[in-house]
C-alpha cells in the first residue's frame, strides 16, 4: 500500500506511521509531506498514492484546499482527515473524503479508521466514483438504493443523499448487476436489497420511495426480489 501523510507537525506523521505499521503486516511506502503545495506537486508529478492522512490546520495551502485540487482529477484516494474540529465534518463530506480521525488521536479511533480504509482497498466493497458538478464522490455499492435515468442524466439516490451526474444508466447497468442490482424499468436500476415490499404496480424502497416497474417485468422482479429474502434468511 502507498500511504502518505500530510501534516505540519512532524511528530504527528511519525505517529501516524508508526500505527500504520503496526496494524499493516505488509511492507508498505510511505511518503510524508509538510505542506500541502508539496504534496500537490508530488502527484502532479505522478506519483500515486492508495491512501492519504491530512491534517487540516496547515500553513500555506491548508488541508480543505489542498483536498479540494486533489479530487478535481482523483476519486479513487482514499483520503482521511484528520482533526480536532468535527466543524470541517460537513465540509469534509462535500469534497469526498473518506473517513475521519479527531485529534488528539488515539490507537482506538486509528484502529477503527484505518480498519474501514484496509477493507475499501481491498476491493472487498465495491465502489462507484462519480463526477458531479460540484465534486467528485466514490459511492459503496450498497449504499446506492436506486438510479434514475432522464434524457442524458442519472440522479443516483442513496441512503445519504442524491447525486446527478451524466451518464448512461445502461452503463451502470453493466457495473452493478452482479452486485444485486436490477433493471425494473426503462429509467430505473434499483438495488434488489434496498427494496422494501413490492407491490403490483411497482415497488416500494427502504426510503419509502415508490419506484415503477414495467408490467413485461414485474414477475421477474418479484421473483429475484423473494429469492434474495429467502437466501438472507434460510
Amino acid at each position: 500500500m502507498r500511504i502518505a501523510i500530510c501534516d505540519d507537525d512532524q511528530q504527528q506523521c511519525q505517529e501516524v506511521k508508526k500505527y500504520c505499521q503496526k496494524y499493516l503486516l505488509e511492507k508498505n511506502e510511505y511518503q510524508i509531506f509538510h505542506k500541502g503545495e508539496d504534496l500537490l506537486k508530488s502527484l502532479e508529478e505522478g506519483n500515486i498514492f492508495d491512501l492519504l492522512f491530512q491534517d487540516i490546520n496547515m500553513p500555506g495551502i491548508d488541508g480543505i484546499e489542498t483536498t479540494r485540487r486533489i479530487r478535481e482529477n482523483n476519486n479513487k484516494l482514499y483520503i482521511i482527515f484528520m482533526t480536532s474540529l468535527m466543524e470541517y465534518a460537513m465540509e469534509g463530506y462535500q469534497l469526498s473524503v473518506n473517513d475521519f480521525i479527531l485529534k488528539p488521536m488515539t490507537a482506538e479511533s486509528f484502529e477503527r479508521a484505518f480498519e474501514r480504509a484496509k477493507e475499501a482497498l481491498s476491493g472487498n466493497i465495491p465502489i462507484l466514483n462519480i463526477k458531479t458538478k460540484n465534486m467528485g464522490k466514490s459511492l459503496p455499492f450498497d449504499n446506492i438504493l436506486y438510479i434514475e435515468a432522464f434524457g442524458r442524466k442519472l440522479e443516483i439516490v442513496t441512503r445519504d443523499g442524491s447525486y446527478e451526474i451524466y451518464g448512461s444508466l445502461g452503463d451502470e447497468e453493466e457495473q452493478l448487476i452482479k452486485f444485486d442490482f436490477m433493471r425494473v424499468h426503462r429509467s430505473y436500476l434499483v438495488n434488489l436489497n434496498a427494496i422494501d415490499r413490492v407491490f403490483n404496480k411497482g415497488l416500494i424502497m427502504c426510503n419509502q420511495d415508490e419506484i415503477p416497474v414495467s408490467k413485461k417485468r414485474h414477475q421477474e422482479v418479484y421473483d429475484a426480489y423473494t429469492e434474495l429474502q429467502f437466501k438472507k434468511y434460510k
